[in-house]
């Protein structure tokens, strides 16, 4: 299958990775996630030249402060190529919800937190209404801030690609486009000089490392690069506005949002 995939020129795989953290997994009944080694299975997928976006949640029951550098560790080592990192949330009426809410460990959406559907209305990425149990909420929220800022950074970002292309041990079996000239595109010369000394030197590095071991990469790499640039755009916003929800944590009594509402018609949910 990922001969396959490869030779179609999948230019991503998303692959729902969860967590490091066994006890997490078993949590989320990702039992799938448990029957090999994750680290071995990630770098034989990136061994065919698939790019893969893990999707990782921390926020879990299990996970503690130490989540996140184990996470970080861990998408570093499996050279993940994209990564969407979200907070465990309680959507209305399934099971998680249900448990949260009998534990008095739920935020109320009526109270001007969220919107009705669950989502922090400045960032839905660093939205969670829940409780957590390893850690305090601002702990988790700073935490996956953290997290976010050093999976973003452009010295980190360049080493996981590296380490991609260093993995790759197979090139696709099927006829290649015209060479991709990194040196002779004005599109992308003009979109280098527009970025900071540390962006441009990471990119550098990354086009040259590529360029050596495995050429054919370059038009994958280049897509990389590309939703790197607006990850790293964009955490600005993100910081904001989670900086500003912790502020507003600390500064109130929080239990005045737990929800403890027994009506279950006025949450429009079925018990």
């Amino acid at each position: 299958m990922l001969s396959l995939l490869s030779d179609a020129n999948f230019t991503i795989v998303s692959t729902g990775i969860e967590s490091p953290n066994k006890q997490s997994l078993k949590e989320a009944n990702k039992v799938q996630n448990l029957r090999s080694d994750l680290v071995a299975d990630c770098r034989k997928m990136i061994s065919y030249g698939i790019p893969v976006e893990a999707s990782i949640i921390v926020g879990f029951d299990h996970d503690t402060r130490e989540i996140f550098d184990q996470q970080f560790e861990f998408l570093q080592e499996t050279c993940m190529s994209s990564v969407k990192v979200n907070i465990l949330k309680a959507p209305q009426g399934t099971r998680l919800w249900h448990r949260l809410f009998k534990e008095g460990r739920l935020l109320s959406f009526e109270k001007g937190l969220y919107d009705k559907k669950g989502f922090f209305s400045r960032d839905p990425r660093g939205a969670t209404n829940i409780i957590p149990k390893g850690m305090t909420r601002t702990e988790l929220l700073s935490g996956y801030l953290s997290l976010m800022k050093r999976l973003y950074d452009w010295d980190n970002f360049a080493a996981r690609i590296k380490g991609f292309i260093s993995n790759v041990e197979r090139q696709p079996n099927v006829p290649q486009k015209s060479k991709f000239e990194v040196e002779l595109s004005p599109v992308l010369n003009a979109f280098l000089l527009s970025l900071d000394e540390k962006a441009q030197r990471a990119i550098s590095g990354i086009f040259s490392h590529t360029y050596q071991h495995a050429p054919f990469m370059m038009r994958k790499v280049f897509r990389l690069i590309c939703g790197q640039y607006l990850n790293a755009a964009n955490l600005p916003l993100l910081s904001d506005a989670i900086l500003k929800q912790i502020q507003f944590e600390e500064s109130v009594d929080m239990e005045q949002f737990i929800n403890r509402e027994e009506d279950y018609s006025l949450l429009d949910i079925s018990p």
